[in-house]
């Protein structure tokens, strides 16, 4: 069976991915957990996924976020909009933390990898802030 798209159903589809993005961060920061993966099996699966969260994962960033939302930065920051944000050093900086504290498994690797990928192809001057982050490479 062929699946049509149906432009109908953008609306619904967005408001449903970020009302889940907003249900599972605060479930995180109250520490509670357990809805991450539905939002990252969403994300993957979803064409309309990174356009809808990107905005909001990039708010994780900010200086101020608790550190119980670690493994959310680790595992959505490859859907992050890496070249929107306003302090892209300060991005990298939060990131950096963030993964360096979780725990290792084979999926934060690999969303590590995705992340320093995107961050590697951006075409600005702050591409330097990788190397000042992380002191040797």
């Amino acid at each position: 069976m062929t699946r049509v798209w149906n432009p109908d159903q953008i609306g619904p589809k967005h408001k449903a991915t970020s009302a889940l993005f907003l249900y599972a961060v605060q479930r995180e920061r109250d520490g509670k957990g357990g809805m991450i993966d539905a939002l990252l099996g969403v994300v993957r699966t979803s064409k309309l996924g990174t356009f809808t969260i990107g905005p909001f994962i990039t708010t994780l960033f900010d200086e101020g976020s608790p550190d119980s939302l670690n493994p959310v930065i680790a595992l959505l920051s490859p859907y992050a909009l890496w070249n929107q944000g306003n302090s892209h050093s300060g991005m990298v900086t939060r990131w950096a933390a963030a993964v360096l504290a979780v725990q290792y498994t084979e999926e934060v690797g690999q969303s590590v990898v995705d992340t320093l990928l995107q961050i590697a192809s951006l075409d600005s001057p702050n591409n330097h802030t990788f190397r000042l982050t992380f002191g040797h490479c």
